[in-house]
């Protein structure tokens, strides 16, 4: 590892990433049990990526259980400006992508925002998309290409060694589906998958313009999160067999029953049904089952049990039996928005179990039952998993 580059790695399993100072992709490489996973993480402006463009600051830190890693770049010539957030926790890393675009510049050709290569062969991806229940398993075949007219919600690769890569789009769903806007003209987004014995090939393509004329983007601030998972059953959750489980009663605007709780011993064994939280249907999905974990209503009943139970003792066990699964939803008020739009909690929950880990401490073993079908995601295997990153310091 040269001088420019550093490395983040969990204490707890067997995987890291290697950022370099100088590239404005930031992660080079992410690998796991000695295979590397993803590699090449960019963005493409027409014919410019990230290997062009210019690395104006870039930073990695440390906070509240994460390592962060902050870079800001732009293309040659004074043209589009970038920031780039990338936030390990356990097994994923939250990333989010703000685009300045100014007045004047074309898209002659296309805008790809998290496009990646994944090192060696790939033979099969799970496809979750938005306008499909459940996914859809496609056969990955070298000399091939598979192309996706829409943005999915996630897709799941897996590889000879058996391990699994996930790549995803953030809540903002509505964001992917619009991608850059026009006063004249559309380009829509596209996922194009090239497949060679050697590696797959990730083209996340926001905006992709066909026609032969340049198009004019409405110059403005764009912003689109996403997130990477990838398999770690080192960091999977097994709770004692033999443990004897207290089911604390919910009370409406309360959290649990404080009588229920001083039953349950100074080292206790507790199970929750997250799917009965008693809250107003505000705060519940409009378009697939169950409690929107974007809305706040949702999170600040939910947050306010972990601290019932994080005051309760300092040590325990917790299963979540039910509840926590992600879903799609398009009420505005749950994203601070006024018009409808389209979003998956799925980041949410991770935020969520993210800081519920933070706030119970080390002494508590925590296991989160996920429904099918998605635990077949990754980013849905660790959600008890130690986030690996407690120091404020400098990487």
């Amino acid at each position: 590892m040269s001088q420019n580059s550093y490395d983040i790695a969990h204490p707890e399993a067997d995987w890291s990433a290697e950022h370099e100072h100088s590239y404005a992709g930031g992660l080079l490489h992410l690998s796991a049990h000695g295979n590397i996973l993803l590699s090449n993480f960019h963005c493409r402006y027409d014919d410019m990526d990230s290997s062009t463009m210019t690395v104006d600051k870039s930073r990695c830190f440390r906070k509240s259980g994460a390592a962060v890693c902050l870079n800001e770049s732009h293309t040659p010539y004074g043209g589009l400006s970038f920031k780039q957030s990338l936030r390990y926790t356990a097994n994923y890393i939250r990333v989010t992508h703000d685009l300045n675009w100014p007045k004047q510049s074309e898209l002659r050709r296309s805008l790809e925002i998290g496009s990646a290569q994944l090192p060696g062969h790939w033979h099969k991806m799970l496809l979750f998309d938005i306008g499909t229940p459940g996914y859809c398993e496609h056969e990955l075949l070298p000399g091939t290409e598979l192309c996706l007219d829409s943005l999915p919600l996630a897709m799941v690769f897996y590889n000879q060694q058996g391990q699994a890569l996930e790549i995803g789009s953030g809540n903002d769903l509505w964001r992917w589906q619009k991608g850059l806007q026009f006063s004249e003209g559309q380009a829509n987004g596209k996922i194009v998958i090239k497949i060679t014995e050697e590696a797959l090939q990730l083209q996340r393509k926001v905006s992709l313009n066909q026609g032969e004329t340049a198009l004019l983007p409405l110059a403005r601030e764009y912003r689109f999160t996403s997130y990477i998972a990838w398999s770690c059953p080192t960091l999977g959750t097994k709770l004692p067999a033999e443990l004897q489980f207290c089911r604390p009663k919910m009370e409406p605007g309360k959290g649990l029953k404080m009588q229920d709780l001083s039953q349950c011993g100074s080292k206790p064994a507790i199970s929750l049904d997250f799917s009965q939280l008693l809250l107003p249907r505000q705060a519940a999905r409009n378009l697939s089952e169950g409690l929107c974990w974007e809305s706040k209503i949702t999170q600040k009943f939910a947050r306010r049990i972990i601290r019932q139970l994080a005051d309760l003792a300092e040590e325990g066990y917790l299963l979540i039996e039910t509840g926590i699964f992600p879903g799609l939803c398009q009420d505005p008020v749950h994203c601070s928005r006024k018009e409808p739009a389209l979003h998956w909690d799925l980041v949410a929950i991770l935020d969520f179990c993210s800081w519920m880990r933070q706030k119970m401490g080390e002494g508590w073993r925590i296991k989160v039952q996920v429904p099918e079908p998605w635990c077949k995601l990754p980013s849905m295997s660790c959600l008890g998993a130690i986030n690996g990153f407690r120091n404020q310091e400098e990487l």
